[in-house]
């Protein structure tokens, strides 16, 4: 469950902070090949934190993150202009900026421990 939960973590940080950069809008945000290749990039960084850490990641099945980044971007526009990612992610962040702060505070040490170079995922952080 802990493995579970820190890599949730590892996923939505950087998936709120892409939607942020948009007002919580994921149509305007599919527009983005930019920040959401950034979003991909800053992920996998947030799993090699983990993985220095001797987290495994949870479930296996987002191992997708590591399929070649560009194709990955152009399936991550293609689903950001869905209403699916509308009610599960960007309604949802709009509402949860406090969570999120949390959750950046906690993953920062975790960052600090590792000293993995996370610059995607600082970039988002600006």
């Amino acid at each position: 469950m802990e493995a579970w939960q820190k890599t949730h973590t590892a996923v939505i940080l950087p998936l709120a902070r892409a939607l942020y950069r948009y007002d919580s809008n994921n149509y305007k945000l599919a527009k983005s090949f930019a920040t959401i290749r950034n979003m991909i990039l800053a992920t996998r960084e947030c799993f090699k934190v983990l993985k220095s850490m001797n987290v495994p990641i949870t479930p296996s099945k987002l191992h997708f993150y590591y399929l070649p980044s560009f194709l990955l971007t152009l399936g991550f526009m293609v689903f950001f202009r869905t209403r699916v990612a509308e009610y599960s992610m960007a309604r949802h962040t709009a509402v949860a900026k406090e969570e999120m702060t949390v959750l950046e505070d906690i993953f920062e040490k975790y960052v600090k421990e590792s000293q993995v170079t996370t610059k995607s995922y600082k970039k988002l952080l600006k």
